[in-house]
């Protein structure tokens, strides 16, 4: 198993990758760098640009990955890879591939796409087994879209495969039952639509109850600590936690929990 962290882990939230290598540790699952630190153009921002790039950079993540599961930390990479993934999987996506990668000397490869999710869902009874330390309060599961999509596209429900990870990591959480966005997308673009898209989903988790927010995607996190103020936690920093792990993550949470 090979870890894709992305670029946003990797400069800002660094604790994530931290978090799911003590997770690993634990769960006794070998795992190992991607050997590519590069971003994967998430899709609502690229690819609607420049859908070549996007896919010139998809062709070279997987090839350099290929044949290997690759876990992304990232809801971003986690769709944007397995868009790609999707596209080199036909006939005519790889034969594309293949000629802009020779044009690089470079062989054709693909790689199987995970999300943390699915890892963490896969070894839920491990996480389980090992919980000794739950988390106060109520948390709210909120995979965000990326996410969403992404794992749907795979036949699963991210919001179930969170709360009961979170279950199982003793977290007590609250699904909320409709379609929620941090409204990331708009940032920069229309922020008055996108910080009213943030709001009314703080509104929904303070409506069930909820204490704080179970994030597992990167961008998520950060709108709702920084642009909301709102107290969140990373779904990988609630399970490692629950196994023990004492590492400091206050300095990346703009909110306190």
């Amino acid at each position: 198993m090979k870890l894709f962290p992305g670029c946003t882990v990797s400069s800002r939230l660094p604790f994530v990758e931290s978090a799911v290598r003590y997770i690993a540790e634990r769960l006794e699952v070998e795992i190992s760098p991607s050997g590519c630190n590069m971003c994967c153009f998430e899709p609502t921002g690229l690819r609607s640009m420049d859908p070549d790039m996007w896919m010139s950079v998809g062709s070279m993540i997987h090839s350099m990955n290929g044949g290997e599961s690759l876990v992304t930390l990232c809801e971003g990479c986690n769709l944007s890879l397995s868009s790609s993934e999707e596209v080199l999987s036909t006939e005519e996506g790889a034969a594309d591939a293949k000629e802009r990668l020779s044009k690089v000397g470079m062989d054709f490869g693909l790689a199987e796409v995970r999300g943390l999710l699915e890892f963490l869902y896969e070894n839920i009874d491990g996480i389980r087994r090992l919980a000794k330390v739950p988390a106060d309060g109520t948390g709210a599961v909120f995979p965000g879209c990326h996410g969403e999509f992404a794992y749907k596209s795979r036949g699963s429900d991210a919001g179930v495969m969170m709360s009961e990870v979170l279950d199982a990591a003793g977290c007590h959480n609250v699904v909320i039952r409709k379609p929620m966005c941090c409204g990331g997308g708009l940032q920069g673009v229309h922020d008055q639509i996108a910080n009213g898209i943030l709001q009314d989903t703080i509104g929904e988790f303070k409506e069930a109850g909820a204490g704080f927010a179970v994030v597992s995607c990167v961008f998520c996190f950060r709108r709702l600590d920084i642009s909301a103020k709102y107290p969140v936690m990373h779904i990988s920093e609630v399970v490692a936690r629950s196994m023990g792990w004492e590492a400091d993550t206050s300095r990346y949470h703009r909110t306190k929990l």
